[in-house]
């Protein structure tokens, strides 16, 4: 009785396989799994380069380069040469008020 029961195995097998059994279900599984993995690796390749854009417009916006710096001390001196020459001429015009009303 076991020939009987290995040809009937055989058959079934050969038939399921035909009909989409679990080698093509594994199959199907498996290729499923892998374009799942593929897409899980491209997006995170996709929010690695993502990071690093962002990091380097963070950057880019906190550092003062020393062309940014020398302009700013070159304003500030600029401005505490305007505001001398304004007093200057406030004490001036003071002075010549007062001599003219002599």
């Amino acid at each position: 009785m076991e020939k009987p029961s290995e040809e009937q195995a055989a058959a079934e097998l050969a038939d399921s396989v035909g009909e989409g059994g679990p080698s093509s279900v594994a199959d199907a599984q498996a290729a499923r799994l892998e374009d799942h993995v593929t897409l899980l690796l491209r997006l995170r390749a996709q929010t690695k380069q993502q990071l690093l854009e962002y990091k380097s417009m963070v950057d880019a916006h906190e550092e003062k380069t020393p062309e940014d710096i020398i302009p700013e001390k070159q304003i500030e001196t600029k401005i505490e040469d305007l505001e001398n020459e304004i007093e200057e001429a406030k004490v001036a015009f003071e002075m010549k008020k007062f001599a003219l009303d002599r």
